[in-house]
């Protein structure tokens, strides 16, 4: 499940400069199940910015959430499509929908890395 902020004009340094504070809404696909996440940012300096993002996943056969934490730098912010990389953790919780056998629900640890732009 990815999930980045699409902005229209300006350089992304422009916005580094005016603003510390980011959210976003998403709404995704996980794997067959329907998902809606929220996210935050903070923008430490241009280049270094830390996201949380939570997601609420429904399916049919399960649902769940997701919960994680991201840091992301911007080596060059002041190019108006400017590269970033990504690395974060968290954790995804399933409670598989079973009426007739019983099964256990399952929180695990995920990994993030990533490399994208943000123009």
């Amino acid at each position: 499940l990815t999930m980045r902020t699409f902005h229209i004009g300006g350089a992304a340094s422009q916005r580094a400069e005016t603003s510390k504070w980011e959210a976003g809404l998403g709404f995704g696909d996980f794997d067959g199940a329907s998902s809606i996440s929220l996210t935050g940012a903070y923008r430490f300096t241009p280049n270094l910015s830390a996201e949380i993002n939570v997601a609420d996943i429904s399916g049919d056969y399960s649902d769940g959430w997701l919960a994680a934490v991201r840091l992301v730098a911007t080596p060059f912010p002041e190019w108006r499509v400017a590269p970033y990389v990504l690395l974060g953790t968290g954790a995804l919780h399933v409670s598989p929908r079973a009426s007739l056998v019983s099964t256990e629900d399952r929180t695990d640890q995920v990994a993030q890395a990533g490399v994208g732009e943000d123009a």
